[in-house]
């Protein structure tokens, strides 16, 4: 089996809500980074003494650390369909977890045994999340079982419209000879589609996310972006080689991509055309999710956690209240903002942490 390398790596609804994770916690508790290491850009900004806690962040948090050295492993994918129904899944490289929050409480949800669970996503009351090793895991409303799909590569993103029309992508970004895999469920089964001949090398394609059945993206390393239309995709450019990990958007017209390694990249659809932020001064990007009004949260390497307005690249840099990787970020329907991660940037066994923001 293939193997991805993991890299080193006044009371407020918030507050209430973030009470609400931390006691979840003591109950649980008592009884590399995540995405795959594709060697960094190229830049020369490198960031190396950047955190969340530097002078210039702010005097008070804007996110409230609700969880944080969780055992059970680190946090690589969160979603939720209400503030009362949130999933939040990862674990160690070799052991799966689900937690799930309802009534005030985090739970373990029972899965089948296996790897690393990587991305989660819910549609017409079907829960699917995918990871290491090819795995695939859905709950139709009677627990998690798992589905069959033709591949022992690593998943790293699904997202879809409807439960007969979901798309799963991933790869080995250590592959230099193989081109990352996406895969599409028609609600029978998980058919492979193959994208065109690319201009470069993507061993590796990291989310996948859209706005419609004939208006899905795919990213990945190496700066790649596909665009699905209903019948084929094509290759579309962004103006970066950087690796492009996550994107969101509030519309077909409003839609950002996150990345970067050694330091964070933006890359922005508006008006029909990508534009690429230069490289920014902080670490790379791992997470993106974009509210109604078109305004982006984007977190990353050292608890970044950045707020971009529904135009341009200018962003406010946010204190996250950890120096932990974040790994995620969604936003919850009528509930806050949840960051989730863990110590991504040490070896394993890692510890998990969320935050949560109004």
């Amino acid at each position: 089996m293939q193997r991805t390398k993991l890299m080193p790596a006044g009371t407020t609804r918030a507050a209430s809500f973030a009470c609400l994770f931390a006691g979840a916690l003591c109950l649980s508790a008592c009884p590399g980074e995540g995405d795959p290491d594709t060697g960094g850009d190229s830049g020369t900004d490198v960031v190396d003494a950047f955190d969340s806690t530097d002078s210039d962040v702010g005097d008070s948090p804007s996110w409230t650390t609700a969880i944080e050295g969780y055992e059970g492993g680190a946090f690589l994918s969160v979603w939720g369909s209400s503030p009362e129904s949130v999933y939040a899944v990862g674990g160690q490289p070799e052991d799966g977890m689900v937690l799930h929050f309802s009534d005030g409480t985090w739970s373990p949800v029972d899965t089948p045994e296996g790897e690393l669970l990587n991305w989660v996503f819910g549609v017409d009351d079907e829960v699917w999340i995918v990871g290491r090793g090819g795995r695939v895991l859905r709950d139709s409303g009677a627990g998690f079982e798992t589905v069959p799909i033709l591949t022992n590569q690593d998943l790293w993103g699904i997202w879809g419209t409807a439960a007969d029309d979901l798309w799963t992508v991933g790869g080995d970004a250590d592959d230099v000879v193989n081109q990352g895999v996406v895969f599409h469920w028609d609600g029978t089964e998980w058919k492979e589609v193959f994208p065109p001949i690319l201009d470069r090398n993507v061993p590796a394609f990291f989310k996948v996310w859209g706005t419609a059945a004939d208006n899905v993206y795919v990213v990945g390393a190496a700066g790649l972006l596909l665009h699905w239309d209903g019948s084929e995709f094509t290759q579309e450019f962004t103006g970066t080689t950087d690796d492009l990990v996550s994107l969101w958007g509030c519309d077909a017209d409003n839609i950002v991509i996150s990345g970067g390694r050694s330091n964070g990249r933006l890359v922005r659809w508006a008006g029909g055309t990508w534009t690429a932020s230069d490289r920014l001064l902080v670490p790379g990007l791992n997470g993106t999710w974009m509210n109604d009004d078109c305004v982006t949260t984007s977190v990353g390497i050292r608890g970044t956690a950045l707020e971009v307005p529904a135009a341009g690249f200018e962003f406010g840099r946010e204190s996250s209240g950890t120096t932990n990787d974040f790994h995620a970020v969604f936003g919850v329907d009528g509930g806050p903002q949840i960051a989730v991660g863990g110590t991504l940037g040490s070896s394993p066994p890692w510890t998990g942490v969320i935050a949560v923001r109004e």
